[in-house]
């Protein structure tokens, strides 16, 4: 399922009018989409692109909403020109075929995905696909995100649902620091799994029921993982929100926890088309 999804990112990305990865310069996406049928286009996608995937690893420091300082291990998947190279095993043991640690950048600027794991994840947990996206061209951002992750405990504070969306945007400002000669920096896609898909949703602007559910927390009423720390300084981030708007679209699969976002905020999120 998660293999199939490149293709209609990709698509989402010609529907919105975006720059097509692998196209010359001056082509977009739309056009490209114009020239092939549907099945032909997926399927063309479905295939490796004409770039070599290079991979390296950075770290990212910032501080979060409530004021406090956080580092994020950040995976990344961007096109390279060189044809053989280093081999990569994701987390020391997890092969990685066709990847090359450190490998020569292509010229750009390329598109972003900016990708968000799932609870209790990891930053290349699904690597396979992000490399696949950087072969078509695309440069790939994944955080760890810090006390999520597969070596952390199963219990969520109040925190990490605003420190997730908090995580995205300090990975674009990462990006846009960092990456300036590379990135294209207009066309920036959030995708996110489970836990990750909440946080794209809430990167593209639904409105947390904060007034509703925080009360429920300060009484007792909800002893979920939401309330575990809920503060009125926490209830005020919530309140204000945590969209990005130089986030152009969103691909969220299989999203958790949308309940604790308002049902009449989540029509008018950014979306893709596909």
């Amino acid at each position: 399922m998660l293999r199939a999804m490149s293709p209609l990112l990709l698509l989402s990305l010609a529907c919105s009018g975006g720059p097509a990865p692998d196209s010359a310069p001056g082509d977009t996406a739309a056009d490209t989409a114009g020239e092939l049928s549907p099945e032909a286009l997926v399927q063309s996608l479905g295939e490796a692109g004409p770039y070599g995937v290079g991979y390296t690893e950075e770290e990212v420091d910032y501080t979060d909403p409530a004021g406090q300082p956080r580092t994020l291990r950040l995976a990344v998947w961007y096109p390279s020109t060189d044809t053989q190279g280093q081999a990569v095993q994701y987390l020391g043991f997890v092969d990685a075929p066709g990847v090359m640690r450190d490998a020569t950048v292509a010229e750009g600027p390329f598109p972003v995905v900016v990708f968000s794991h799932g609870h209790m994840g990891y930053a290349e947990v699904s690597g396979f696909l992000l490399a696949h996206l950087a072969s078509h061209g695309w440069l790939v951002m994944s955080p760890d995100r810090t006390g999520n992750t597969i070596s952390d405990d199963a219990q969520r504070n109040t925190e990490i649902y605003f420190q997730r969306p908090a995580d995205i945007s300090a990975v674009i400002d990462h990006v846009a620091r960092d990456w300036a000669a590379t990135v294209d920096a207009d066309h920036i896609v959030g995708m996110g799994h489970s836990f990750g898909g909440y946080t794209m949703h809430a990167l593209a602007g639904a409105a947390y029921d904060i007034q509703d559910i925080a009360p429920r927390c300060y009484d007792g009423t909800d002893t979920s993982n939401f309330c575990s720390t809920m503060s009125p300084s926490y209830q005020a981030i919530f309140t204000q929100g945590l969209a990005d708007p130089r986030i152009e679209t969103i691909m969220s699969v299989g999203a958790g926890d949308l309940d604790l976002l308002a049902p009449a905020s989540r029509p008018s999120i950014a979306r893709p088309c596909g």
